[in-house]
């Protein structure tokens, strides 16, 4: 039943193909059954790397500061811009506290901010794919992740000269905008011989062609929360949502509703209204569904469905609640070609409402224990 009675077309159309594409628990246990699943030591690490990924969203460097000092790993920060233009994403760069100097590896991490203003939403826009190593990539995306290359590449370069060590362990993390423009910029910076990149993305919208997702999986992982729209938000997936939401018969959905409401009316109100009028109101009803609103729908469309071309990049990691408590599976980045319509899909996305409280759910119930904390104790 919907939680509300519209009151035009569009609305009713929207919360009725809710309903009809939701992918229930069951769905999601067997599309998943021949995945293979995820170690749940992994989510400690993620659960690190998602509040980094947060402090990307910092808006002063004290407060970015605190953050770093309130993390399991410390932190130095080294760069910090907190200021987004088109093209150019606010991120920031920090070095690991109490590296040992006999290891020949330098500890980085570089974090990539989201969407967060109206500048980013421009970048997001430029959905057009153009070529890239091969294939094909989100352009907005590829002029993004090569500024951030271009313009760190001597100060990493440095802090490998400085530290005396051979090469930096590079990881590149962000959610979101800022997960899709560290996945380019790590593939970028992985080709130079100091660098040795790992990318971990958050709710990454769709960047790159089938054949690069795959072939960058050894770099590049995109974490998916249950039904986070944006990994799912391509041009395509989007014009197919609109196709389906226009062609789909909702009137016996708008019937039933309509009906409801007429009965609660009269049984309330039955000196007012009888159950003629009831009858009279649906005759009135039925005519109206019949002469305007069927005449309108948009029947048979599949031969105009778009095929996307641009997937999650990466190996996917797609916890999804499964009708008991969260599973996590790998899946292939073809998954997510269409849009999970649901009532979370926005939720999902977020970091604090979305994966942070997805990391604690899914511990909490493996260990059994409503008081789980990460952490809780640890001292590194």
């Amino acid at each position: 039943m919907l939680d509300s009675q519209p009151t035009d077309r569009a609305s009713l159309s929207v919360c009725t193909i809710m309903v009809f594409f939701r992918k229930n628990p069951s769905w999601k246990r067997r599309t998943h059954r021949f995945h293979r699943g995820v170690d749940v030591r992994m989510v400690n690490e993620l659960w690190d790397e998602v509040h980094l990924a947060d402090l990307a969203y910092s808006d002063t460097i004290d407060d970015l500061r605190d953050g770093l000092d309130q993390a399991r790993k410390k932190w130095e920060l080294v760069y910090f811009e907190p200021f987004s233009e088109p093209g150019r994403p606010s991120h920031f760069i920090a070095l690991r506290k109490g590296q040992s100097k006999w290891n020949s590896t330098l500890d980085i991490v570089f974090a990539v901010r989201g969407t967060k203003d109206a500048k980013d939403l421009i970048t997001d826009s430029l959905m057009h794919p153009v070529e890239y190593r091969g294939g094909l990539a989100h352009d907005g995306i590829v002029k993004s992740g090569k500024y951030l290359c271009d313009k760190h590449t001597e100060l990493l370069k440095d802090l490998v000269k400085l530290s005396g060590k051979k090469k930096i362990n590079l990881s590149m993390i962000g959610h979101s905008l800022g997960a899709a423009s560290a996945a380019v910029a790590g593939i970028e910076l992985n080709e130079i011989e100091e660098f040795d990149v790992k990318v971990t993305c958050f709710g990454c919208p769709p960047i790159l062609s089938r054949d690069l997702s795959e072939k960058y999986k050894g770099i590049v992982k995109t974490v998916i929360n249950d039904a986070d729209c944006i990994p799912r938000m391509s041009g395509a997936t989007i014009a197919n949502v609109a196709m389906a939401i226009m062609e789909y018969d909702y009137t016996p959905y708008a019937r039933r509703d309509a009906e409801q409401v007429l009965n609660e009316l009269q049984f309330n109100a039955s000196t007012l209204f009888t159950k003629s009028d009831v009858t009279r109101a649906m005759d009135f009803i039925d005519s109206a569904i019949d002469d305007y609103i069927r005449p309108a729908l948009t029947p048979n469309n599949i031969a105009k469905r778009v095929e996307p071309v641009l997937f999650p990049p990466g190996l996917c990691i797609h916890f999804y609640r499964d009708g008991r408590a969260i599973s996590g599976s790998l899946a292939p980045c073809t998954f997510f070609s269409e849009i999970d319509v649901s009532r979370t899909m926005l939720d999902d996305h977020l970091i604090k409402n979305g994966y942070r409280r997805l990391f604690l759910d899914l511990m909490r119930h493996y260990h059994d224990d409503d008081n789980f904390t990460f952490y809780a104790g640890d001292v590194d």
